[in-house]
C-alpha cells in the first residue's frame, strides 16, 4: 500500500513541475530482464527442476518527459522430475504499464542532486493477465493431467536506471513485477 500511496504522490507532484527534460514526447525505451524472487511458483521444493528464471520484455512510450505508456510480456517454465514422474509448469504474463520518471521530481522536491543523465529512477504500475499450466505425468493413475488458469495481475514496482550513454543502460526494479519482486535487465532507447 506504501508503494501505492507513493506512485500517486510521484504522479500528483509530477503536474507541479518544469523539469529538465531526461525522456521527449514520442521515445521508445525497450527494456529485456531476468526476474528473482518469484510470486507463488517456486523453484522446485520437491525433487529436481530444471528450467530459467522468468524473463521479461516491455516498452515505453513517452508521452512527455515524465509519463511513459507501453506493454509487457513475460515467461516462466520449470520441468520437476520426482519419483519417476515428470511435470512442467509454465507461465505466460502480458498488460500494459504506465510510468513515471522521477529522477528530476526527486530533485525539485527533495532537493536531491540527482543526476539525471546517468541515473533514472522511476515508478510503473502494471496491470495485465497471466496465464499459468501444469501438465501433469500421465503416470498420475494412467491419465494425464491438465490444468490452465488465467489470473488478473496488478503490480507497483519501484525501479532505477543507470544511463551508460543516451542509448543504453541497464536497470534494476523492485515490486510486483511481471514475475518477481526484483527483476535486473537492459534497456535500449530508440
Amino acid at each position: 500500500m506504501k508503494k501505492i500511496i507513493f506512485f500517486f504522490a510521484l504522479l500528483t507532484a509530477a503536474f507541479s513541475t518544469g523539469a529538465y527534460a531526461q525522456y521527449q514526447k514520442g521515445d521508445i525505451l525497450i527494456n529485456a530482464g531476468i526476474s528473482a524472487g518469484t510470486f507463488g511458483y517456486g523453484y522446485g521444493l520437491y525433487g529436481s527442476s530444471s528450467g530459467f528464471l522468468p524473463l521479461t520484455v516491455n516498452a515505453e512510450y513517452s508521452l512527455n518527459e515524465l509519463f511513459a505508456v507501453g506493454p509487457y510480456a513475460g515467461i516462466y517454465t520449470r520441468s520437476y522430475k520426482y519419483a519417476g514422474y515428470k511435470d512442467r509448469f509454465t507461465a505466460l504474463s502480458f498488460g500494459g504499464r504506465g510510468t513515471v520518471h522521477a529522477s528530476n521530481l526527486l530533485n525539485e522536491h527533495l532537493e536531491l542532486s540527482i543526476d539525471p543523465e546517468k541515473l533514472d529512477f522511476y515508478a510503473t504500475v502494471i496491470m495485465g493477465f497471466e496465464s499459468r499450466s501444469w501438465n501433469f505425468d500421465a503416470a498420475y493413475e494412467g491419465n494425464p493431467y491438465y490444468a490452465n488458469e488465467v489470473y488478473f495481475d496488478f503490480g507497483t514496482i519501484v525501479g532505477v536506471r543507470y544511463n551508460f550513454n543516451p542509448k543504453y543502460s541497464a536497470f534494476f526494479e523492485l515490486g510486483r513485477g511481471t514475475f518477481g519482486i526484483g527483476t535486473l535487465g537492459v534497456s535500449g532507447k530508440f
